[in-house]
């Protein structure tokens, strides 16, 4: 039932890169941008560092 009354939302994945301040970069942008940022997920890359951002967003704002 949760499902059916739920927003749709599409997921955006965002490479980051193993850096000081690269996941504060990807917020300042978001803010400026005005996304409804539904759900987040952040993973770290088993090799070379880094890792991937992925946002779920309402479809009009991917």
């Amino acid at each position: 039932l949760r499902a059916e009354l739920s927003a749709p939302v599409v997921q955006v994945r965002v490479v980051l890169r193993d850096e000081p301040g690269e996941l504060a970069r990807v917020g300042r942008a978001l803010e400026r941008s005005s996304v409804d940022v539904r759900d987040l997920q952040l993973r770290h890359a088993p090799y070379g560092g880094g890792g991937v951002l992925t946002l779920s967003v309402r479809p009009g704002e991917a």
